[in-house]
């Protein structure tokens, strides 16, 4: 049986903190997998220090993988900088995102889809 004790220490305490604990390239970080966004703000004596972080991240082309806690859950997240603002984008699980091979294509399908970005691509460049 279980305790009320060991109850309340299995649920995560809800905090203001965004613990970050890696920093990755920004394009290692498929949108597949961004799940809820969130965008913070700094806190009265924060400003510089979100500053500093939010260029550091931008001029770096880095992203930093934080723990948060939300609605009693920790989930993963990203850290992405985004104009003058810092986006937290909490992380699905690879067992959560649903893998494309799961559905059936027809060749058709392919076929349509590359003529399409082959379009799209000749479009971008006689668009400069």
């Amino acid at each position: 049986m279980v305790t009320d004790a060991e109850i309340r220490a299995a649920n995560p305490e809800s905090t203001q903190r965004v613990d970050i604990l890696a920093f990755v390239d920004a394009h290692d970080i498929s949108f597949l997998s961004l799940d809820t966004l969130y965008y913070l703000a700094p806190d009265r004596k924060g400003e510089k220090v979100y500053a500093l972080l939010r260029d550091a991240l931008k001029d770096t082309g880095k992203v930093g993988i934080a723990s948060v806690v939300l609605h009693n859950k920790q989930p993963l997240a990203a850290l992405i900088p985004v104009g003058l603002a810092l986006a937290l984008n909490t992380l699905c699980w690879a067992d959560e995102v649903r893998d494309f091979s799961e559905f059936k294509f027809s060749d058709e399908d392919t076929q349509k889809s590359g003529r399409h970005a082959e379009g799209t691509r000749h479009g971008q460049a006689s668009d400069r």
